[in-house]
């Protein structure tokens, strides 16, 4: 059955009150915008068009309004795109690299050197931790360096241990609560971190914690891992350490932070703890 012609209902957004509501605020707008012209005239006026056009143009008025605003705001953002492309291509910028940058050939930094960026870096974290580090006379650069990488960004080393060598991540902490330090587990089921091979009984007495053991918690927060760019840095740091394993593992831990060369038999290290076995190569490893 067909529908019959229904009269056609006015669609007008802006009824003859609001209509005329409009162009009485864009008279008395406008008329501000004359009278007081040295308080922001160019904003008030701009403001008294609009709703003057909006009040006398209708829904024609509003489609202009609409089109006008939107596409002055493109015409904004692309020449805001242009000209940030332009800045670009005549200052050189590029987009951040975050691959590692190997050291290649370069010297390696000394432990002073290392020392004295581990101190900015503490110095920087100070307003994210509850106990904010406070650098004193007698710290050395190896201080320093321990400091870090055992209280602040125990998470860089252990990544970085991990990625050069195989060994795998543990984390350590009250039961139930966030891992109070993250460290590695070599080839002899020995605990490794900055200071060396370490004891569940060390870590207890130097972060205070009776009750520390190893949890389940092998995921590392995002904003708590490395960059790949920083670890070569991270390398180049391990090789100031004195103690076992570094001392054991330098030339191969060495290599990697030069040229980015794996440990031998790194990929397999993880896996071969797993399963209980040792039989790990015998080059780059620490002694028992």
């Amino acid at each position: 059955m067909p529908r019959t012609a229904q009269p056609r209902k006015n669609s007008s957004a802006i009824r003859p009150p609001f209509r005329t509501v409009a162009v009485l605020i864009g008279l008395v707008s406008v008329a501000t915008a004359v009278v007081n012209w040295r308080s922001f005239p160019i904003f008030t006026a701009v403001m008294g068009l609009f709703f003057l056009i909006a009040g006398f143009g209708g829904d024609e008025g509003l489609g202009f309004l609409n089109r006008w605003v939107n596409g002055g705001v493109g015409v904004i953002v692309r020449a805001a795109v242009w000209c940030w492309r332009l800045v670009g291509k005549l200052t050189g910028r590029k987009a951040e690299d975050n691959t590692p940058a190997w050291l290649g050939d370069e010297p390696l930094p000394s432990l002073e050197a290392s020392g004295e960026n581990a101190a900015i870096l503490l110095d920087a974290d100070s307003d994210l931790v509850d106990d904010p580090f406070e650098r004193k006379p007698h710290h050395t650069a190896l201080d320093l360096l321990r400091q870090l990488y055992a209280h602040d960004r125990c998470d860089w080393f252990a990544v970085a241990l991990r990625e050069a060598t195989g060994w795998p991540l543990v984390a350590v902490g009250s039961p139930g609560e966030y891992p109070a330090h993250r460290l590695n587990r070599d080839p002899q089921g020995r605990l490794v971190d900055a200071y060396g091979h370490v004891t569940l009984e060390d870590l207890r007495r130097r972060y205070r914690i009776d009750d520390l053991e190893i949890v389940d918690h092998p995921e590392i927060h995002p904003d708590f891992e490395p960059r790949p760019c920083d670890l070569p840095w991270i390398a180049a740091d391990m090789l100031h350490l004195p103690t076992e394993p570094f001392v054991s593992i330098r030339d191969p831990l060495e290599a990697w932070a030069r040229y980015g060369h794996p440990f031998p038999g790194a990929p397999e290290a993880g896996a071969a703890l797993q399963q209980g076995s040792d039989a790990h190569s015998a080059q780059g490893r620490p002694t028992a």
